[in-house]
């Protein structure tokens, strides 16, 4: 009997879809996992409804009938035990659906037909607001000279969607991107992008999230992963005995493993006792001159960083192609300014005995000249030996 009570109910509301003439709605946000009201009373608190029926947008058929006279009844299992009506009366036919699910959001229009057949429409937008997952990482990326994603901020299955923005001092930009998920929910993607270079590397970008479920921004600051080949120095302490060589080295993920060249081959040594003795140091005794090399090895590549050793009263490292031997440099201006002093002088001593030459021989052409002037035509013609006799006879 109950059973074709409905159904002449159910007949009845497919009847007054049809007949529907009046029409308002309201728009409410709920957050999934909660309960909300939608609304369905007469404009006229006397009026008596003798049926109030629910559907949704995308359900073919109604999924709740109230009558004041019968009761009510969900007619779709998706909403079994969810659905409560507020109160049984003839001119209220509100419901509170509990449990909010994701596919709960959307269109739900309430009809209602007064004894006279008069039907009025009520419709309720339900936003489901669902808070997502957010995370943010970095991503280890090889230097180079090509644009690459650094770094990813993720808002996963929310709604409504997640947006997402970037502050960096860094040059770069990003790319977002939406995913709609089976349950409704969209999951939001940001990559961050840039050259990725050595000294990028532990830089500091953020990604910030902003969602209803939230109402505020949540910050998400990260260090960079940029990845490269060890830089290598050598560093070095007077010890007794000798001087005390450590490899140190700078590399994105760190150095691993660590090994040693010498020129000569026999200048490295087993550190002396009492220094801690490791693969990244050596030790050279006191008067073995000469180059050492130290390589350090990542999973990227090897790097490598050599140093000088030279013993010179007191012990002495330097690094080849950074730091010059101050001895050696001093000598060798010395001897440039030695030399510079000792070339001007000779210059300036070759010079001085040009000019003197030069004087003395014109002087001479002076002297000569005078003479021949004062000697009488017939001395001037006579030959060396008249000559002399003649300057006898006139003395």
């Amino acid at each position: 009997m109950a059973s074709m009570v409905w159904n002449s109910v159910t007949i009845l509301a497919l009847l007054c879809v049809a007949a529907s003439d009046q029409v308002s709605g309201v728009t409410l946000t709920a957050f999934a996992g909660a309960e909300v009201l939608l609304p369905c009373r007469g404009t006229r608190v006397e009026e008596i409804f003798v049926l109030f029926s629910w559907m949704k947008d995308t359900e073919q058929n109604n999924i709740a009938l109230y009558s004041p006279n019968v009761g009510f009844k969900i007619l779709n299992p998706h909403y079994s035990n969810r659905i409560v009506f507020r109160n049984n009366s003839g001119f209220d036919g509100s419901i509170l659906l509990k449990s909010l699910q994701m596919q709960d959001e959307g269109m739900y229009i309430c009809e209602f037909t007064s004894s006279v057949e008069e039907v009025q429409r009520k419709t309720v937008n339900l936003i489901v607001v669902v808070n997502p997952i957010n995370s943010a990482t970095p991503i280890p990326t090889t230097a180079g000279l090509s644009e690459v994603p650094v770094a990813k901020c993720v808002s996963a299955n929310g709604n409504p969607p997640a947006g997402i923005r970037w502050i960096s001092n860094l040059r770069g930009n990003y790319a977002t991107t939406q995913n709609k998920n089976a349950n409704g929910t969209t999951t939001v993607t940001s990559l961050y992008k840039m050259v990725p270079t050595r000294s990028t590397d532990d830089q500091e970008v953020t990604c910030v999230i902003s969602h209803p479920a939230s109402q505020s921004t949540i910050p998400f600051t990260m260090e960079l992963s940029i990845l490269y080949p060890p830089e290598v120095t050598i560093t070095h302490d007077n010890v007794n005995g000798g001087v005390s060589l450590k490899c140190v080295a700078k590399a994105n993920p760190p150095a691993r493993t660590y090994s040693w060249r010498s020129l000569p081959s026999d200048l490295i040594a087993h550190q002396p006792e009492g220094v801690a003795s490791n693969k990244r140091s050596v030790f050279v005794k006191t008067g073995m001159n000469g180059n050492v090399s130290c390589f350090a090895t990542n999973s990227i590549g090897t790097g490598n960083g050599t140093i000088e050793i030279i013993f010179k009263g007191s012990i002495e490292g330097h690094a080849i192609g950074k730091t010059i031997i101050l001895s050696v440099a001093v000598g060798v201006l010395l001897l440039v300014v030695l030399a510079t002093i000792l070339i001007v002088f000779l210059i300036r001593r070759k010079r001085k005995a040009a000019a003197e030459t030069y004087v003395n021989s014109s002087f001479q052409r002076q002297r000569m000249e005078q003479d021949s002037l004062e000697l009488p035509g017939t001395y001037m013609g006579l030959n060396v030996g008249e000559q002399s006799l003649y300057s006898e006879l006139h003395s």
